[in-house]
């Protein structure tokens, strides 16, 4: 049995029948075991990761009853604070519910792609893309991330656009739209992006397709009104909860003006001056001479995919369109689907560009992954043999890369007693289990400049409104002002005063970062005056208020 051919007026051209897939079979849950029994040693581990507290910390003050930018300042989109609220609502306020979100996430990320890769490219090795957005995803950022839950939310949004274009109705083309609003709510312009490739995909495909410009404007409306729904709802309730300029303040005004002073990086930043050089020490370590040359180059042979394929399919695409326009092809042999799905991987890389760095081509690459092996497949077509060789040399550079990054999730470790119950760590952290024996719950607790994750597994209160705190442009001297008076005027007892992240340290992280002159530096002239040091911590200085 046969899909039926799309029932769009006057259309000249339709997809490759493709064969109805039932919503769970054999294939998807090989799929999904194979994912979860890959992530799931490594999403147990706590990690050193600021943007993770930020998020749980965020859901617990949602919880509480806080609402975002009006009572703590973040520059996310609310659903990423409300997403994970309703899961510790449902399961409980623990570590293990945050992981399990994050686990979920990158099964089902997972699945999609692989859904998408079979759609518009099946055959033999068409699990490649779900293997290369697996290992090349949440373990290069193995924390709750609105990174990761808006790229889930993304790609399905393109499986729903995939299947319009299959099929055209107006609900999966609302789901589309709807989707990509979602997305929205997690990262502001990956849904408005993401939104535009859809409304171009729609565009392409009614132009091939010769259809009426009132039926092409019909099909505008639709896709856009799910994010017009969702979008005033999200207005309307900030609007009735006083906290309407609060939010345009944050997710509108300071990143379009502050946000890119600290985060401009060269192309692929982290490759050259992190993945190398470490792989580069452990091969020569373990194995040293030619074979760990040969080990390391295909170790790195995925992450340089990653860094130079968007180039090679953009110039891929150019040429089919080039030679469409000079020669159009016979309309029954032209796939819609691959257009759409190019848009919407493109425009899905592009959200992330803001900061391209590696971690953050990752978090745009899972469509770009799809789009790739088509052209790959299509381009090898006449030389099968050579199609084989490539994709199973793929498959196992991939495979060895994430071999490399399963083996440290194995390491012995232990569990971690916290108030949001335990942890496993490779390492023991001290300075929680000072929190543990010198808090009580609740207390207000500053960290400086961020480590949000500490409020959330001692169950502590952030006493000032920012849960990230640094110069260089991303805090203002007026939200540094307001701190200082908030801690003076709250007379906050213990402060984190933490000893890795410093000056160096963050020009090794943004390269634009500026340390700032000694007047400048309010917070740290509060602490040196009112505060004693009583020790250290693992990283970090324990700071108490000094007697009056």
């Amino acid at each position: 049995m046969t899909a039926e051919p799309p029932r769009a007026p006057q259309a000249t051209s339709q997809p490759p029948a493709v064969a109805p897939s039932p919503p769970i079979g054999l294939r998807d849950l090989a799929v999904a075991t194979m994912a979860a029994v890959f992530l799931l040693p490594l999403v147990r581990v706590l990690g050193r990761n600021g943007d993770e507290g930020t998020l749980v910390y965020g859901a617990v003050r949602v919880l509480e009853g806080d609402l975002p930018y009006r009572d703590f300042f973040e520059c996310m989109t609310p659903g990423s604070f409300y997403w994970l609220a309703a899961f510790f609502r449902l399961f409980g306020t623990t570590f293990a519910v945050s992981r399990g979100v994050l686990l979920a996430t990158g099964v089902g990320l997972t699945l999609l792609v692989d859904r998408l890769a079979r759609r518009l490219a099946p055959g033999p090795y068409d699990v490649l893309p779900s293997v290369f957005a697996l290992v090349l995803g949440i373990p290069f950022w193995t924390a709750t991330s609105h990174h990761w839950d808006s790229t889930l939310f993304a790609v399905a949004s393109c499986l729903a656009l995939v299947r319009w274009v299959e099929r055209p109705t107006h609900l999966r083309l609302f789901l589309a739209g709807l989707l990509t609003a979602v997305t929205a709510e997690f990262v502001q312009q990956k849904g408005v992006m993401m939104f535009a490739g859809c409304l171009a995909a729609i565009l392409v495909a009614s132009w091939q397709a010769r259809t009426p410009w009132r039926e092409t404007l019909a099909r505008c409306v639709v896709l856009a009104a799910g994010p017009f729904l969702l979008g005033a709802a999200t207005l309307l309730f900030f609007h009735r909860h006083s906290g309407l300029s609060d939010l345009l303040e944050a997710v509108v005004v300071m990143p379009l003006t502050r946000y890119g002073l600290v985060n401009k990086v060269p192309y692929g930043f982290y490759f050259w001056e992190s993945y190398v050089p470490a792989w580069l020490q452990a091969t020569e370590t373990l194995f040293p001479g030619p074979f760990g040359q040969a080990m390391l180059t295909a170790l790195l042979v995925p992450l340089v995919v990653v860094l130079v394929a968007p180039f090679l399919i953009l110039a891929a695409c150019a040429r089919r369109l080039w030679h469409y326009v000079r020669t159009p092809a016979d309309p029954r042999k032209f796939d819609p689907r691959l257009p759409a799905v190019a848009l919407a991987a493109f425009a899905l890389w592009a959200s992330e560009s803001h900061r391209p760095d590696l971690p953050h081509l990752l978090y745009g690459s899972p469509l770009l992954f799809v789009t790739g092996f088509r052209l790959l497949r299509d381009a090898l077509a006449p030389h099968p043999r050579m199609f084989r060789t490539t994709a199973m040399g793929l498959l196992f550079c991939i495979g060895l890369t994430g071999l490399s990054i399963l083996l440290p999730g194995l390491r012995p470790g232990q569990w971690q007693e916290t108030r949001r119950g335990p942890v496993w760590t490779t390492t023991r952290d001290a300075c929680l289990d000072f929190l543990m024996r010198e808090t009580r719950p609740g207390e207000e607790v500053f960290v400086y400049p961020y480590y949000p994750m500490y409020y959330f597994l001692a169950a502590l209160k952030n006493p000032v409104r920012f849960s990230i705190l640094t110069y260089g442009g991303y805090n203002t001297p007026a939200e540094f002002a307001q701190v200082v008076e908030t801690l003076e005027a709250r007379r906050v007892r213990l402060v984190l005063w933490d000893t890795l992240v410093d000056h160096a340290t963050m020009r090794s992280w943004f390269p634009n970062y500026r340390t700032p002159p000694p007047e400048e530096q309010v917070v740290e002239k509060l602490l040196k005056e009112e505060f004693e040091e009583l020790g250290r911590e693992g990283d970090f200085r324990v700071m108490r208020r000094r007697a009056p």
